[in-house]
């Protein structure tokens, strides 16, 4: 055995064992003081708006606020795996993008349990376009220069240059007082030929959010293909919880992630019609579930889900026309039914994912519960003003639960690729498959309903899980490119959590 397998064989068997000692603590809650100053309902694991309406929190902030702990056993790897972690470690809510200069490379992230302890940065990449990855943890959040007790809800992009970029959640679990940063949004950069094939360079701290407020749901694009003055811009955006409402914020690079711009809102007032609702009537401004995309002239478009309706919640997108400087009034893509879980097991959302062509064409999807069951929507749009009406993705027959979609975009062909969860192969039951359907521009279908996941089931309550079972992610991730789609989705056919990924025509 060489001295490389050793330290690796060493290295596993010490984390197995400290992933045993940990498995058997609590992780207790926060005081009910930082829930009042959150607004935060344990009950429904939501904040409460001013109007009384319910937010969903993803991950990290319910994580926060209500934290359980637990692992199980695992040592064998599908066949698709991305996030190659071997032992009782979990991983969950993936991203994905594709490398505009090559075909070949992609870049993968995951809220990453492999330390045992909590939740990191996991970060894959692959240079074969998806036959194998490398996949690797990254640890500065927790070693510094931020210092912050973990981090996750990631999000990937990679520019024209070639660059990666990682962007993720930092957050305390202790309650924010006294000026102490409660969380913060921070993007790094990597160069994929250095030696370690991922982060190089030092993180930038977006946005610090202090004593009652916290950043949550992160969102990353790169204008990596147009031709105007804000080329290889980067785009963060992320929802700013506070006391009394939760606009989505925005910050931009024009340095290639060396350092962001000030943060500015992104849901910008929208008028009582739209939004007559929430603290301030017409501001739109208790969002959340931001999706974020790069279309024609290098315009900066924003999706999110919005609460300040008087009837149901709905899906909003803005645009900015000078690089993410300014936004202007958002638009309505569609009315929102939030779903629900019928097995009441892990929580769901109805949160929007935004593809834009290059051309133009704007791309939604989200899980809608307005037949009464949640389905899979998709709306269209050449002007960000004017939708389509939502066209139902999984038409699957009967009453299935069909959630976490996500949507890509082939900019070449202006073919859609969208994947989604479906239990329509176990109807009735709490397991599922992972599918994916491609359409043209226009949105006529290319493809039947494929599942991509292999043949064992996914059960979202495997024994190596986070949370105690509550949490299987708050989404799933999807990138195109000239040689296909590229979905992404956690995994349970192990008996733990795994991100898995695979190529489709």
């Amino acid at each position: 055995m060489v001295k490389e397998e050793k330290s690796l064989l060493l290295y596993r068997s010490a984390a197995l064992v400290f992933g045993l000692a940990l498995s058997l603590q609590a992780w207790p809650a926060l005081s009910a003081q930082t829930n009042v100053i959150f607004r935060y309902d344990a009950a429904r694991g939501a904040m409460r708006t001013a109007n009384g309406r319910y937010i969903p929190l993803t991950g990290l902030v319910a994580g926060m606020l209500d934290r359980r702990h637990s692992q199980g056993f695992a040592f064998a790897q599908p066949l698709n795996a991305v996030s190659g972690i071997v032992g009782p470690f979990s991983a969950n809510e993936p991203a994905i993008a594709s490398d505009p200069t090559s075909a070949k490379h992609l870049i993968g992230s995951a809220n990453d349990y492999r330390l045992g302890e909590d939740t990191d940065g996991g970060l894959y990449a692959t240079f074969n376009g998806g036959s194998s990855w490398r996949d690797n943890v990254v640890q500065y959040v927790v070693s510094g220069p931020l210092y912050y007790d973990a981090d996750g809800d990631p999000a990937v992009g990679v520019d024209k240059l070639g660059d990666d970029f990682y962007s993720s959640l930092a957050f305390n679990r202790s309650g924010p007082s006294g000026g102490s940063p409660a969380s913060a949004a921070i993007v790094a950069r990597s160069h994929p030929n250095v030696s370690d094939a991922f982060v190089d360079a030092t993180p930038v701290r977006v946005n610090a959010a202090i004593d009652q407020y916290f950043d949550d749901k992160d969102a990353l694009a790169v204008d990596d293909g147009t031709a105007g003055s804000f080329r290889n811009s980067v785009y963060s955006t992320f929802t700013l919880f506070g006391p009394n409402t939760s606009p989505i914020m925005e910050a931009y690079s024009r340095d290639h992630g060396v350092s962001f711009s000030s943060i500015v809102v992104a849901s910008a007032p929208g008028g009582t019609k739209l939004c007559p609702g929430g603290t301030t009537a017409g501001a739109c401004a208790d969002d959340s579930g931001s999706s974020v995309g790069v279309g024609a002239a290098g315009a900066v478009w924003v999706a999110y889900e919005n609460f300040d309706s008087s009837g149901s919640n709905q899906i909003l997108i803005s645009k900015s026309t000078n690089g993410g400087a300014a936004f202007g009034p958002p638009s309505k893509v569609a009315d929102d039914h939030d779903i629900a879980n019928p097995f009441k097991t892990f929580r769901v959302n109805s949160f929007p994912n935004l593809a834009a062509a290059a051309g133009g064409r704007l791309y939604v999807v989200w899980a809608d519960a307005g037949a009464g069951f949640p389905q899979i929507l998709i709306a269209t749009s050449s002007n960000g003003t004017s939708w389509t009406a939502p066209k139902v993705v999984a038409t699957d027959a009967g009453a299935n639960f069909h959630f976490f979609p996500a949507v890509a975009v082939q900019q070449t062909t202006g073919d859609v690729y969208v994947s989604w969860y479906s239990n329509g192969h176990h109807a009735g039951q709490d397991i599922y498959d992972y599918f994916y359907r491609k359409f043209s521009a226009a949105l006529s279908p290319l493809t039947g309903e494929t599942a991509v996941s292999a043949a064992t089931p996914i059960s979202p309550c495997p024994t190596g899980v986070e949370f105690g079972c509550s949490f299987f992610g708050d989404y799933t991730g999807m990138a195109a490119n000239s040689a296909g789609g590229y979905p992404i989705w956690t995994d349970t056919r192990t008996g733990q959590e795994e991100i898995e990924s695979k190529p489709v025509p």
